[in-house]
């Protein structure tokens, strides 16, 4: 759909899909069903797996800004294990940047600026916060701290990678908020009557679409967008 909601159409079908990100060079769909990660283009005519280890779940896809690789979560089952990874569009080259057992990972987005990722960690026990991935030396830094932000989930980056909106339930149900990089100056921008997800800037940094359940007193999510001052 057009940004101002206009010309919403459906581009193809696909069994299974969970969650679906566009190239930011426009070329390509990254799709998952949980399980794998495939590639299509915009039409849905070409759809091929380009993740697909039987001894993995893979899934949680996203472009890189520049668009030359892909970004996505990994579940070992079989050892509790859980991954972080990078790869090109084609599936080539696939690294591993963070390792951990019995913490789940959620949402990895790389900074503009290329040197981190933002995520956020559920498990046994522990309440989901966000964090930052060094690439280069695979170190982790908390942006927020449930006892003070509550629980935190789904940071998207400003394109000048200065700043974050993310999903957090600090005052009674989840609100979209905007941190710093080094998650300094937190902000509550939205304060509407049902639950606020899933915030994506828009390419120019000006506004802010993102997810709303229960908003207009149904069962189900719409989508919203507000605009930055």
């Amino acid at each position: 759909l057009n940004a101002d909601g206009t010309n919403r159409h459906k581009l193809f079908s696909h069994k299974g899909v969970r969650r679906a990100n566009m190239s930011p060079l426009g070329g390509s769909i990254v799709l998952d069903n949980d399980f794998d990660i495939f590639l299509a283009d915009p039409a849905g005519v070409r759809i091929r797996p380009i993740a697909n280890d039987p001894d993995l779940f893979e899934f949680a896809t996203s472009f890189t800004p520049n668009g030359r690789h892909i970004t996505y979560v990994t579940i070992d089952d079989a050892t509790t294990t859980y991954g972080i990874w990078i790869m090109n569009p084609n599936g080539t080259n696939k690294q591993n940047l963070l390792t951990r057992k019995k913490l789940a990972f959620r949402h990895p987005r790389q900074s503009p600026l290329g040197g981190g990722i933002s995520f956020f960690s559920v498990g046994p026990g522990v309440q989901p916060r966000i964090w930052l991935l060094d690439k280069r030396g695979g170190q982790i830094t908390p942006l927020t701290n449930p006892g003070s932000d509550g629980i935190s989930r789904q940071a998207s980056w400003r394109s000048d990678g200065q700043i974050l909106a993310y999903s957090s339930r600090k005052f009674g149900d989840f609100d979209i908020w905007v941190m710093d990089a080094d998650g300094r100056n937190k902000s509550r921008i939205t304060n509407l009557k049902g639950n606020e997800a899933k915030p994506a800037w828009s390419p120019d940094g000006n506004a802010i679409a993102f997810l709303c359940s229960r908003c207009d007193g149904t069962p189900g999510s719409d989508l919203y967008i507000i605009q930055r001052r």
